[in-house]
Formats: structure tokens, C-alpha cells, sequence
């Protein structure tokens, strides 16, 4: 019983260390890539984003701002009574 646990206690000593740096190299080339590839492609991005932004959004204001002006024109000549 006595060299059993000692022999899991070793076995466990091993492994562990050498699961810990496992994963601590993991931890390390997530962070690595997160730092140095996926944030500064984002910021890239939403550089280009905001200049479509910008277009889209002139296209939506000359084709939908009139639309909207003359609906509410229209629906503002409308009364309602109760009775």
C-alpha cells in the first residue's frame, strides 16, 4: 500500500510538471497569436469597416431619407376621431 502510493505520488509529480508546461506552451501561443496576429487584423479591419460604413450609410440617407420624409408627410394629414 506504501509503494503504491508512492508510486502514484511520482507518477503524478512527473506528469504534472510535465503537463504543466504543456500547457503553460499552449497559454503562451494562444496569447502570442491573439497579441500579435488577431488584434492587429482586427484593427485592420475596422479601418476598412468604417469607410464602407461611411458609404453605406450615404446610400441609405439619399435613398431612404426622402422615402421616409414623404411617408410622414403623408400620414401626418391623417385624423382620427373617436366616437
Amino acid at each position: 500500500n506504501g509503494g503504491k502510493d508512492c508510486c502514484y505520488r511520482v507518477s503524478t509529480a512527473i506528469c504534472g510538471i510535465c503537463m504543466g508546461l504543456c500547457w503553460g506552451c499552449l497559454f503562451a501561443c494562444v496569447a502570442l497569436c491573439n497579441i500579435w496576429c488577431f488584434t492587429p487584423c482586427l484593427k485592420l479591419i475596422a479601418v476598412y469597416v468604417q469607410c464602407l460604413r461611411y458609404i453605406y450609410k450615404t446610400c441609405i440617407d439619399c435613398m431612404c431619407g426622402p422615402l421616409c420624409e414623404t411617408c410622414s408627410l403623408c400620414f401626418s394629414n391623417i385624423k382620427v376621431q373617436q366616437g
